[in-house]
Parts: C-alpha cells; sequence; structure tokens
C-alpha cells in the first residue's frame, strides 16, 4: 500500500535515494501508472538517471497504455522502446505473452 498510494516516499525521493546508492553500471527497474510517465522522465533527468528501456502496458491491444516498465540506468545508455505488453486478447482470456508470463 505505501508504494502504491506514496503515503511514506515520492518517486521523487525514491530516485533521490536510489542515485545514492545505487553502485557504478546500476539500473532501476519500475513499474508506474502510465499518466506518470512524462513526471518520471523529467525526475529521472534531475537525478542522472537515463531511461534505457520502456514497455507500455495495455489491457486490450485497441485500449490506452495503462501502466509501463522501464528501467533506468546511472550510465549513458540509448532508448529502447519495447514492443508492448498486452494483458488481454479477449475479456477474460490472456494473451499468450502473458499466458507465458503468468505460468513460467
Amino acid at each position: 500500500r505505501a508504494a502504491k498510494s506514496e503515503t511514506k516516499i515520492t518517486l521523487g525521493e525514491v530516485l533521490e535515494k536510489t542515485s545514492l546508492i545505487l553502485g557504478e553500471g546500476g539500473s532501476l527497474f519500475l513499474i508506474l501508472p502510465y499518466i506518470r510517465f512524462k513526471e518520471l522522465i523529467k525526475l529521472s533527468n534531475h537525478f542522472n538517471f537515463c531511461v534505457h528501456r520502456v514497455r507500455l502496458v495495455f489491457s486490450f491491444e485497441d485500449g490506452k497504455p495503462e501502466r509501463f516498465l522501464v528501467q533506468l540506468t546511472n550510465y549513458q545508455a540509448f532508448t529502447e522502446e519495447m514492443k508492448p505488453l498486452i494483458i488481454f486478447k479477449a475479456k477474460g482470456i490472456y494473451s499468450e505473452e502473458m499466458d507465458k508470463i503468468l505460468t513460467g
């Protein structure tokens, strides 16, 4: 609950603290609501993080992005926009990729 609602620490504080303790060549991985994307980019630049990988997450292929997965690095790296992750192919039926993720 604390992470989801930021009752104990803000996104900015997470990035600030991580930037202080992350070892050389380190990465930080986050899953955030899509509406926070621009905020994360601004904050990551402020704390000298580079957006290395980004993947949008959709419930359905024809929907809007709801979340995004991101890898931030403390070293210079090119930004890779990965193909979107689609959770469902139909109501109540997982996509093939999501089914593989859930079943291993």
